[in-house]
């Protein structure tokens, strides 16, 4: 089980391993290509390794019959729900997927780089696929009870006792490998860029915060009494966009282009001459980004979502052999097994707010260097981005930060989550 986007780092690995291609099978397509391709390597006594994406288990969910002598499961963050049934669909999560159905394979593996980065609640479900005795206990519940301390609704802080059990345990089943052990010793140095709203955008920005009203003068773009949705806008509102409409790209329009103007005076001033990583969380941010950089006849390319896997894999070799100068990215759409490390420097336009994707995408230019990375966060002054950076830093949870952040911009009653 891996990312669908490591997919050509365990091709290259098995190669390296002396396995042919006609020992692997990489289930990726359609409900029906999948089960096609598993029925076919069924019978197929050649076929050795079974490669599938972790969502994959979805659409082939057939891979619970078969009786695996191993199995690795690649970013076993995946695994860090607890587990549920939804009672309306009647579906099961993936944690939940994975450690029901695969309790009597003989050879288990996880691997991971951030197993807990948010809690070590995160570490439950990962060592209950591997072995429900790791912990002495398989209920997600009473391990939490025994180890954790409750200091805030839903917010949870490891006990000492918890500390001591869960390193003693690990410590049976788990082999550390840092970056030194592997020669990867890339510090990174973070540094803030204050982007100062202009009069109109402010404004904006003060309204829909306190009044929970998006518009410009005497035109409303929409109103809501959600707080969530106020927080979605206003991270729009600060990448230079206003709008509602969630379902029509083209609804947003562009007012504000604080950040744009100091990415600008980055990559024209001391990033001159260097490769860039660029990420953005919002699509059309990464458009305008690439518009402007192509405008300006920069060598330049996009990975987001609407790339396919092996134009992202052209793209990435593209920029690792220095064709490309600077590279646009969706954070999601990159974070695993990406090779960027030619460059030196990354920017951050904004920020994901998950603390696992943060990471990984931070370590896609360290992967193979020993030199410093300069990680340069664009934030506008005085607005929720300085909250959101903070957050991070803290390692709290996406739900966490939301809450806090909404709670102190609004009042604890104003406007419900």
């Amino acid at each position: 089980m891996a990312p669908y986007s490591a997919f050509p780092a365990w091709h290259d690995e098995l190669i390296r391993e002396r396995f042919t291609e006609k020992e692997m099978v990489f289930l990726v397509g359609t409900r029906a290509q999948r089960l096609k391709k598993f029925k076919q390597a069924l019978s197929d006594s050649t076929v050795k390794w079974y490669i599938i994406n972790v969502e994959g288990w979805r659409a082939l969910q057939e891979i619970a019959l078969q009786r695996w002598q191993a199995m690795v499961f690649d970013e076993s963050y995946s695994l860090q729900s607890p587990p549920h049934v939804s009672e309306k669909t009647k579906t099961i999560c993936t944690s939940k997927f994975f450690t029901r159905n695969f309790r009597d394979v003989p050879y288990k593996y996880i691997l991971t780089g951030t197993p807990a980065p948010e809690s070590e609640l995160n570490y439950f479900m990962q060592l209950l696929f591997l072995d429900k005795n790791i912990l002495c206990e398989d209920n997600y519940w009473k391990f939490r009870t025994r180890n954790f301390i409750q200091y805030c609704p839903h917010q949870y802080a490891i006990s000492e006792y918890g500390k001591r059990f869960l390193t003693k345990q690990l410590a049976t089943c788990a082999v550390f490998v840092s970056r030194k052990d592997v020669n990867l010793g890339g510090e990174k140095i973070y540094e803030q860029r204050a982007v100062e709203l202009d009069k109109e955008t402010r404004e904006i920005y003060d309204r829909l915060c306190n009044l929970f009203i998006l518009g410009v003068g005497d035109k409303i773009h929409n109103v809501t009494d959600i707080a969530a949705v106020k927080f979605s806008w206003s991270r729009r509102l600060l990448g230079g966009f206003i709008g509602a409409d969630e379902e029509r790209e083209d609804a947003f329009e562009y007012i504000f282009d604080g950040k744009l103007v100091e990415l600008n005076k980055l990559l024209t001033g001391e990033l001159r001459e260097q490769q860039v990583v660029i990420w953005a969380d919002f699509t059309k941010e990464i458009r305008l980004i690439h518009r402007h950089l192509r405008t300006s006849k920069k060598r330049v390319a996009v990975i987001d979502g609407s790339i396919l896997p092996q134009t992202r894999d052209m793209i990435e070799k593209s920029f690792r052999s220095g064709n490309i100068q600077y590279l646009v990215c969706q954070p999601q759409a990159s974070q695993y097994s990406r090779d960027f490390s030619s460059a030196d420097t990354e920017i951050f336009y904004s920020s994901p707010l998950a603390l696992k994707t943060r990471l990984q995408a931070e370590d896609r230019l360290i992967s193979t260097k020993t030199n410093s990375v300069l990680v340069v966060d664009l934030v506008c002054k005085d607005t929720i981005e300085e909250d959101i950076i903070e957050s991070l830093h803290k390692k709290e949870t996406k739900q966490q930060m939301i809450a806090r952040i909404v709670k102190r911009l609004t009042g604890e009653n104003h406007g419900r989550l």
